[in-house]
């Protein structure tokens, strides 16, 4: 493979101030768009926006494998298009990323999808407490000591009228 990842840094425009909502759901459209787009990796927002140039922006940042730097950055752009979202600058960070570190894109949906790893049929369900061989009941509850009746302690007869007189 000769592609290699490449970190592209986007300022994206917002309209107005921005709440924390309305930079949650740019982070689910960015998300969304990312799972079909294979190339991109990894999308990150970075809030809180910053206001710049009379207008709101918010930085993402992107993880892109391409053959070169303006194929990584046009794969963002389009990211960024299909997720309805419209950006100020598309640069890259000049960041050098280790291919190592980088999780390779994910492989074309016609490339064995239909031959996946067969899944394991799922383990039947256990019932409460039969994970351990039962155990026998103590008097006392578990994780605190028993506790004298009320008034005993005082050497009385009970709850009330036990103890010193007045």
């Amino acid at each position: 493979m000769t592609d290699k990842p490449f970190e592209v840094v986007a300022e994206i425009a917002l309209q107005g101030l921005p709440t924390s909502s309305d930079i949650a759901r740019i982070d689910d459209a960015v998300e969304r768009a990312r799972r079909s787009a294979p190339a991109v990796v990894r999308a990150t927002l970075s809030p809180p926006a910053r206001f710049r140039d009379g207008g709101y922006c918010l930085e993402a940042r992107f993880v892109a494998w391409a053959a070169d730097g303006p194929a990584a950055q046009a794969a963002v752009e389009a990211l960024l298009r299909a997720a309805g979202v419209t950006a100020r600058t598309v640069y890259l960070s000049g960041r050098a990323l280790a291919a190592a570190d980088v999780p390779p894109p994910a492989a074309p949906a016609g490339a064995g999808a239909g031959r996946a790893a067969a899944r394991r049929p799922a383990a039947p369900a256990r019932r409460r407490g039969a994970r351990t061989a039962a155990r026998p009941r103590d008097a006392t509850p578990r994780g605190r000591a028993a506790r004298p009746a009320r008034g005993a302690a005082k050497g009385g007869r009970g709850a009330r009228g036990g103890g010193r007189g007045r």
